[in-house]
């Protein structure tokens, strides 16, 4: 079976269908959203799309589709900040990657239609290999098409943003993940809890029905953020240290462990307000439910503010040591006995 087989986003979807339907894709896409919503998957498909033979790409089937797939293609060229096995590891997308980058467009297409170069996180180019690029996106070759992938396109040089067509991806209901996963064979029960654990995120979803390990940090990370409001602050703080060391060697490990610790005092925040039957994390309705009678939901609610916040900070390199010992210290204390609520 042919088509994109995307989960959520048909609007986005439905637009590079028509652009590439219509013979006229643009040189140079944006593709912005949150993380695991699919703009990775929609990136490759377009790659796909744009070389398939067949009649109504992609067909997902041919040569070519199953090769862009497994990205053993020799005109797709994937850009993301290199991984180091020794030495500190490298927190950019280099100048030095970019001037292959434009080494490699230059040449005509060796085995499809057209060049596709994916530049993923798209946000973490340093500002040399963002004018590096400009310079390719301002004449870009006619057999190429970049798409630049980030979940915080704003970092992007306007200049850089003013020469590709910007495709939203969003969050994706959780009735449409359900469906995905089933239609590709999880279980309905799993399906369901996984749907909501997602928070949106088909990406999310599709990875932990194959992948019990990330269940397991998904518990880990839970554990944690449960555990913050019975630390002392020399605990918190040390907490901080260690989560700011682990940012330098796995910035997206870390970016997740904080989406997980949103997403439980989000349920506290939920249950506090009367709205416990929303809640993401079913399976740990009780501890929320306890977690809800002892916190002040003011302070709870602050927070999940600062818990934003924060990964805003860390996505746009403040010191992350800084960032986190000031969330640390914004963390919500239980009320002791008796003590009077807020939460009304």
């Amino acid at each position: 079976m042919g088509g994109w087989q995307l989960i959520g986003n048909s609007r986005a979807v439905n637009a590079l269908a028509s652009a590439v339907s219509s013979g006229s894709p643009a040189r140079s896409y944006i593709f912005a959203g949150p993380a695991r919503v699919g703009k990775a998957a929609a990136a490759l498909r377009l790659a796909q799309a744009l070389n398939c033979a067949a009649d109504d790409p992609p067909c997902l089937s041919c040569e070519t589709c199953r090769r862009i797939g497994e990205a053993k293609f020799a005109d797709l060229q994937t850009v993301t900040v290199e991984a180091t096995t020794d030495g500190p590891a490298h927190k950019a997308i280099s100048v030095e990657q970019m001037r292959d980058v434009e080494a490699t467009v230059a040449l005509a297409p060796y085995e499809g239609r057209k060049r596709v170069v994916i530049i993923d996180p798209a946000e973490e180019m340093s500002a040399g290999a963002q004018n590096a690029l400009l310079k390719t996106l301002e004449e870009p070759p006619p057999h190429v098409v970049f798409i630049l992938v980030s979940a915080d396109a704003d970092r992007l040089l306007e200049t850089v943003r003013s020469r590709c067509r910007r495709v939203e991806f969003g969050l994706v209901a959780a009735a449409e993940i359900e469906a995905g996963l089933i239609e590709r064979g999880t279980d309905a029960e799993q399906a369901s809890v996984l749907s909501r654990l997602a928070a949106g995120r088909p990406g999310w979803a599709l990875e932990a029905a194959v992948t019990p390990a990330l269940l397991a940090r998904r518990d880990d990370a839970l554990d944690a953020a449960r555990s913050l409001a019975g630390m002392d602050l020399a605990d918190r703080i040390d907490a901080a240290e260690k989560l700011s060391d682990a940012f330098k060697r796995d910035r997206v490990a870390v970016d997740e462990t904080l989406a997980q610790w949103l997403s439980w005092w989000r349920d506290i925040v939920l249950t506090q307000s009367g709205a416990g039957d929303a809640i993401a994390n079913l399976d740990r309705r009780e501890q929320i439910a306890a977690d809800a009678e002892r916190l002040d939901r003011a302070r709870v609610t602050a927070f999940l503010e600062a818990l934003r916040e924060t990964r805003q900070h860390l996505r746009a390199n403040v010191q992350s040591r800084i960032a986190l010992d000031a969330l640390m210290l914004r963390v919500p204390a239980k009320r002791q006995e008796g003590a009077p609520t807020t939460n009304t």
